[in-house]
C-alpha cells in the first residue's frame, strides 16, 4: 500500500479539524483532570506511623480504568458532591470509556478516510458521548480540564455535522 500526501479541500478539511479536536481530547483524558489533597498515614523508620497531608493529581482515565486505585478520589468527590452514599463507579465511567474509543477511533478514520461514509458520524457520537459526560455526571465537573474537554467535544459534533452536510448536499447537486 503507498501512501498519499492529505489532500486538503472543502470536503476533507472538517474530517482533519475533527481529528485534530478528538486527538486533543484523547490527550487530555490522561492530563491531570482532579487536584486535591488527603491526607495518608506513613510509617516511618523507628516503625510510628504520622499523618501526612499528600498533594494527588488524577486524571480522568486514571479513575476510570483504576477506580480501586483511586479511593481518596472517590471520597473527595464524594465530598465535593455532598452526598452521603458512595459514588456508584459503574454508572459513572460509561461516558468517558465512550469518548476515549471515539476519539482514537475517530481520529483514525478521519485521517486515514476524510471522505468516508461513516468518517463524520464518529465525532458527531464522541460531541453527544461528551455533552453527556458532563451533563449527567457532576463528578466530572469538578476536574480542572472539562470545560475545554467539552469545548473540544462540541467543535467535533459541528465539524462532524458540517462535513456530513456537505455530503448531503454534494449527493443531491
Amino acid at each position: 500500500m503507498k501512501l498519499k500526501a492529505p489532500v486538503f479541500n472543502k470536503s476533507t478539511i472538517p474530517a482533519y479539524a475533527a481529528a485534530l479536536l478528538m486527538i486533543l481530547v484523547f490527550v487530555m483524558m490522561f492530563m491531570p483532570f482532579w487536584h486535591f489533597t488527603s491526607t495518608e498515614k506513613v510509617k516511618q523508620a523507628d516503625g510510628t506511623r504520622v499523618e501526612v497531608e499528600v498533594e494527588n493529581d488524577i486524571s480522568m482515565n486514571s479513575y476510570v480504568w483504576f477506580p480501586e486505585d483511586n479511593k481518596a478520589l472517590r471520597n473527595e468527590l464524594k465530598t465535593l458532591t455532598e452526598s452521603k452514599k458512595a459514588i456508584d463507579v459503574t454508572s459513572t465511567v460509561l461516558q468517558p470509556i465512550l469518548m476515549f474509543v471515539l476519539s482514537i477511533v475517530g481520529a483514525g478514520l478521519c485521517v486515514i478516510k476524510p471522505t468516508g461514509k461513516i468518517t463524520p458520524v464518529l465525532p458527531i457520537l464522541l460531541g453527544i458521548a461528551g455533552i453527556w459526560c458532563f451533563a449527567a455526571q457532576p463528578i466530572y465537573r469538578f476536574g480542572s480540564l472539562w470545560v475545554p474537554m467539552l469545548v473540544c467535544c462540541i467543535l467535533a459534533l459541528c465539524c462532524g455535522a458540517f462535513a456530513l452536510a456537505m455530503k448531503l448536499i454534494k449527493k443531491k447537486a
